[in-house]
């Protein structure tokens, strides 16, 4: 999901799935706002996946790459498979962001 469809979500009740994906924006404040926009709808667990982990090969690259593991097998740049709050999210995703974790 992207940040308009986190943002439209957040304008009326909806039912949350138990496991949400999106891609981070491509701003830091972006990013920020959609963990709070999921931590509003209900979000209690937060997981930051660099998805580069699962597309090592630069020519592969063309065809797109996996996302990696989903869900609680997902893997944390942090926390390893243990899920983080919203604020502990917060506390480190500047630092993330400027190392090219994520961009």
């Amino acid at each position: 999901a992207s940040l308009p469809c986190l943002r439209s979500l957040s304008q009326s009740p909806v039912d949350m799935p138990i496991y949400f994906s999106t891609e981070v924006p491509n701003s830091l404040a972006e990013l920020q706002e959609a963990i709070r926009l999921l931590a509003r709808l209900g979000s209690k667990g937060f997981k930051l996946v660099a998805q580069q982990l699962y597309c090592l090969a630069p020519e592969a690259q063309a065809l797109g790459c996996g996302s990696g593991l989903f869900g609680d097998d997902a893997v944390d740049v942090v926390t390893g498979i243990a899920w983080r709050t919203a604020a502990e999210v917060e506390s480190s995703i500047g630092k993330c962001f400027e190392l090219a974790e994520f961009g």
